[in-house]
């Protein structure tokens, strides 16, 4: 201890404050038992080495999850869920969604006889009729 800057003077300073330092372990500990019999100044040393040692780990573990909060607020704002128990089951109701839209886009490009290939752009281009398109590029292989 710095005898200069110590809040406390003497034995009976450095005694009090060896007994608020176990009792601060004691309080906090989550272990019931270390509540139940007294502990150690080596002790509670230990316990409070090991805190200081766990903090850069699980400050980084609070900012993943805050991160990952973040992403799952995103992803429902973009499922256009009610709350973050909904997001299941929109991401199904997309896939399965997408699959059907799958089927039907294949079955377009069939009856159009159209290269299967063709991008969606490439075939609004060809279902709208905005512009000439060389129907060649687009019906490779269905002539």
């Amino acid at each position: 201890l710095r005898s200069q800057n110590a809040s406390f003077k003497g034995v009976e300073g450095a005694r009090k404050f060896v007994s608020r330092v176990v009792d601060l372990v004691e309080k906090c500990s989550p272990d019931e038992s270390l509540q139940k019999k007294p502990i150690s100044l080596k002790h509670a040393w230990r316990w409070i080495k090991s805190i200081v040692e766990e903090y850069p780990t699980l400050k980084k573990t609070t900012e993943s999850i805050d991160e990952n909060r973040g992403i799952l607020n995103r992803v429902v704002a973009i499922l256009k869920a009610y709350d973050k128990t909904e997001v299941l089951e929109r991401a199904e109701d997309l896939v399965i969604e997408n699959e059907k839209l799958y089927h039907v886009i294949r079955k377009v490009k069939h009856l159009y006889r159209l290269d299967p290939e063709i991008s969606l752009t490439e075939l609004g281009v060809v279902l709208d009729g905005k512009e000439r398109v060389n129907e060649s590029s687009f019906t490779r292989g269905y002539k």
